[in-house]
């Protein structure tokens, strides 16, 4: 198992929370407004907006997965609420769960810190807009989630011998321009190491290399395990490899696509 520090502003601002939004397409489906408005007849209620944003808030594992019906099956903010998920997964299975921010209701929305007194350490969720019901999509300080966040195609890819890799989910960091890569292995022998630095290349063929990874990267005999991979100045639309190891010596590369 690895353990690794978290450098503070990358955790709670880059990683864990991002931002989302869905545009409306004029049919008058979608509902449109803030937290206070978000109980209309077409949107979510206030109390499901509260408690979407006090689990992403939290970061707890628990309180991620009771929150997962809350958005609208396949929208921006379902795919960010998995991200969310995906990332608290990988602390726990690493070893620790990650640390919990400060919630408080603002103007027009929600906001979350590490850190209340720094506003660096912040990231306020408005313009909730839902369907049916549901939470579609917001704003993350100031920035749409549908332009943040990717999902996977829920395709696997094997490596004879070593185990499976899947892209569950990436999300670009609005402040950073970091690129978190969210994927689920499943190891097919005794021992199977993730291996890193992952690389990562974009659609231009520009490689950018792993600066962070979280998660349980040393896995026994059909484990799955959630592993996030950092990289700094990237965008979705490329491919992350890493190489799946078997005892010790025995790698073989692993590629998928983000987007």
């Amino acid at each position: 198992m690895l353990r690794r520090s978290v450098p503070l502003v990358l955790l709670p601002v880059c990683l864990l929370l991002g931002t989302a939004a869905c545009s409306d397409d004029g049919d008058g489906d979608s509902t449109t407004g803030t937290a206070a408005r978000a109980d209309s007849e077409k949107g979510p209620s206030s109390e499901d907006v509260e408690a979407f944003f006090t689990a992403m808030a939290s970061r707890q594992v628990a309180d991620l997965e009771a929150i997962q019906g809350l958005a609208a099956p396949g929208s921006p903010a379902a795919t960010y609420a998995a991200y969310g998920l995906g990332v608290a997964t990988a602390f726990v299975e690493e070893g620790e769960p990650a640390p919990s921010a400060t919630l408080v209701e603002v103007d027009g929305g929600w906001q979350a810190c590490d850190d209340p007194a720094d506003e660096s350490t912040c990231v306020t969720w408005t313009e909730i807009e839902g369907t049916d019901g549901a939470i579609a999509s917001f704003l993350v300080n100031d920035e749409p989630v549908a332009d943040l966040v990717v999902a996977g195609d829920g395709e696997a890819i094997e490596v004879p011998g070593h185990g499976s890799a899947e892209m569950r989910v990436a999300y670009t960091s609005p402040t950073s321009g970091a690129l978190f890569v969210v994927t689920e292995v499943t190891a097919d022998a005794d021992e199977v190491i993730v291996g890193f630095p992952a690389t990562y290349v974009d659609a231009d063929g520009a490689r950018a290399e792993q600066v962070e990874i979280w998660g349980d990267t040393t896995l026994e005999q059909d484990q799955v395990a959630t592993v996030v991979h950092a990289f700094a100045d990237a965008e979705p639309g490329g491919r992350i490899r890493y190489d799946l190891i078997v005892d010790s010596t025995d790698g073989e590369p692993v590629e998928l696509p983000v987007g």
